[in-house]
């Protein structure tokens, strides 16, 4: 039985005893089966072609990426470069690491760009009685990208840095014999900038009658921790008319403006309890994009009285 001679013989005499319909059926099950073997051997393929497709396309893409970041110009580029490349790279730990990495040298190169720039600007005679435009004519801070990616991926690197930043400048870096007493020089700019430990909470308003419910708004948090501005032992504030938000086209409403996403916890504090002492609505302002020359730690409470 086991002589392959016998098998053409035992193979006819089975096909021979099963009816035309069912042998038509059977082949037709192997056949579709055969396709849907070979469809999904193609299928995976194909798969794996596509993703070594994606890898390398992701692999140049990130390639000219980091070829735009060690670039000297182009500054918009850049950005656009960092928040791609922020976006396109897997997100495991170790490569969000690398990323704020990246980030990090690109805002320590800005700060030190701008650093040479405001000692050059102060010691330069022809300089005098003219304003320092740090933020104008330097990438600084336009590195503000750089420092979300970095809060973003590494928040605990990203306060260490703005502390060894702010402790690189000394403020007498920038007095020269060309620097007034009244004036401020163009590297006390740059410190003012990274002020991080002085947290300041600015108040502005619009009604010149309702001084006095601002005033001890700002007297409650200087005493629960905030640090309000005071002169003469009463608190600081501003009457302006303008600058508050709008809220649905039609009403002005108040607003906690903050300028870096490190101060956004307090702002969102401040929001609350704004909220809770005029008893209004108040709007939480990111101005971090529109206004990122404002120094660390500054928050601004604008409240809008309607009568």
């Amino acid at each position: 039985m086991n002589d392959p001679k016998t098998y053409p013989g035992l193979i006819k005499k089975v096909l021979s005893s099963i009816s035309l319909e069912s042998l038509n059926t059977f082949i037709t099950i192997i056949a579709a089966s055969l396709a849907a073997y070979t469809g999904y051997q193609a299928h995976k393929v194909s798969t794996q072609v596509n993703l070594l497709e994606s890898g390398i396309k992701k692999a140049g893409l990130v390639k000219d990426l980091i070829e735009i970041l060690a670039s000297s110009d182009k500054k918009m580029q850049k950005d656009i470069a960092l928040i791609v490349l922020n976006r396109t790279i897997s997100q495991d730990q170790e490569t969000r690491l690398m990323t704020a990495e990246i980030a990090e040298q690109i805002y320590k190169d800005n700060h030190a760009t701008a650093k040479a720039y405001a000692k050059e600007f102060d010691l330069n005679p022809e300089n005098k009685g003219k304003t320092c435009r740090l933020a104008e004519i330097t990438e600084f801070p336009a590195s503000v990208v750089a420092f979300r990616v970095i809060e973003e991926n590494n928040p605990d690197r990203a306060q260490v840095l703005l502390r060894e930043l702010g402790r690189e400048i000394k403020p007498s870096e920038g007095k020269s014999a060309t620097t007034s007493s009244n004036s401020t020089s163009c590297i006390e700019v740059l410190v003012s900038h990274y002020s991080f430990f002085n947290k300041v909470t600015w108040l502005q308003f619009n009604k010149q009658g309702r001084q006095g419910d601002v005033m001890s708004f700002g007297t409650k948090l200087n005493d629960i921790g905030f640090n309000v501005p005071t002169r003469d032992s009463k608190v600081e504030t501003e009457l302006v008319d303008s600058g508050y938000t709008w809220r649905d086209d039609t009403e002005k409403v108040s607003s906690v403006r903050f300028y870096h996403p490190s101060d956004r916890p307090r702002a969102v504090r401040l929001q609350r309890l704004t909220e809770r002492f005029f008893n209004q609505y108040v709007r939480l302002d990111d101005m971090s994009v529109r206004m990122p020359n404002k120094p660390f730690g500054q928050v601004e409470i604008w409240i809008h009285f309607k009568d």
